[in-house]
């Protein structure tokens, strides 16, 4: 978790400082050192902020999800994230997912939902013991 807001935190520095630098040749000399040391910090803060904005739809929403195969996919990761699934019903599952397909008799004790088909198909996978869903995944199997 450190890591990755380290890695995000010089990722938006080096950002911020191109885009002062590139500003700052628009400006007369003196004010340059100036405009560097209030501009960097802001346009890290800035960029910072809008990075940990999530513009896609990444909480399930049944109605979505049923409406909006290109939502699916972050949907799912939640899902499998949160473990959101674990303990539900097939009906209940059904009744929030929609119809599934079976894809063959080994895998009768798990349902598909295709979440992806963008270079080949992806699924989020309920497998079932004693009608409960008890494992929640994705795969391209």
């Amino acid at each position: 978790m450190l890591i990755n807001f380290i890695s995000e935190f010089v990722i938006q520095f080096v950002l911020a400082v191109i885009i002062s630098i590139i500003l700052v040749n628009y400006f007369s000399l003196k004010y340059k050192i100036m405009i560097l040391l209030f501009l960097i910090p802001i346009l890290t803060v800035i960029f910072l902020l809008l990075s940990n904005i999530n513009f896609s739809s990444d909480k399930f929403d049944s109605e979505l999800w049923k409406s909006n195969i290109q939502l699916r996919e972050e949907m799912a990761k939640s899902v499998v994230k949160n473990k959101q699934f674990i303990g539900k019903t097939k009906e209940e599952i059904y009744v929030l997912l929609g119809k599934s397909f079976e894809r063959d008799s080994i895998h009768k004790d798990t349902i598909f939902y295709i979440i992806s088909e963008q270079y080949f198909p992806t699924y989020l996978y309920l497998k079932f013991k004693k009608n409960k869903v008890t494992e929640v995944g994705i795969t391209t199997d």
